[in-house]
């Protein structure tokens, strides 16, 4: 599926601030030299690679996965665990999943997109936000020359964890939409 505009300007954008913004603190801190602008700098910074983490690594999972149309639904890693629905139950994900905000919602449309692409797309924004997680995290290695490391180590963690909010989400929706998908098929044979 091609980008849309709005989508291209939104990732460009994102690129532009996430090198601007921490180039401009780091500036500001070389001039004055303080804690406060020690201290924007890191936040900066890590705010800067985070954005850019998530954007490269959504791109490039659909760029190299972009002509697989194909997934083992029944491999180890796609199939529901028997934990998950246990899980969900107890995070509450059908009360709060209406209000995660998605940053490409044309990817899981259901009145223009076949169920099949859904699924892909399901399977691809899962494979993004876990590798995501583990990139997110990589900050942390580094927290102790900063000079701020527990800032650095809240940031990161909270990061992680707010990409395994989409992680959740696409395991807990899948399995339905893989289910209708199914039903459907069997309906028209």
């Amino acid at each position: 599926m091609k980008p849309s505009r709005k989508t291209l300007f939104t990732i460009i954008l994102i690129v532009s601030l996430s090198v601007l913004l921490p180039c401009g603190a780091i500036f500001l801190h070389f001039i004055f030299g303080s804690d406060f602008t020690k201290c924007i700098a890191v936040v900066m910074c890590l705010l800067g690679y985070n954005f850019l983490v998530r954007t490269f690594i959504g791109q490039a999972i659909t760029f190299f996965l972009r002509n697989k149309n194909q997934f083992n639904l029944e491999s180890a890693w796609l199939r529901p665990k028997k934990f998950e629905k246990k899980l969900y139950r107890f995070l509450k994900v059908k009360k709060w999943k209406k209000h995660v905000v998605t940053a490409i919602p044309e990817q899981f449309d259901t009145k223009t997109l076949p169920l099949e692409i859904i699924v892909k797309n399901m399977i691809q924004a899962e494979l993004v936000h876990i590798i995501i997680i583990f990139a997110v995290l990589l900050p942390v290695l580094f927290a102790q020359k900063t000079g701020y490391p527990y800032l650095v180590m809240a940031g990161s963690i909270f990061s992680a964890l707010w990409d395994m909010q989409y992680v959740i989400l696409q395991r807990y929706n899948r399995p339905k939409v893989v289910r209708l998908m199914k039903d459907l098929q069997h309906s028209r044979a």
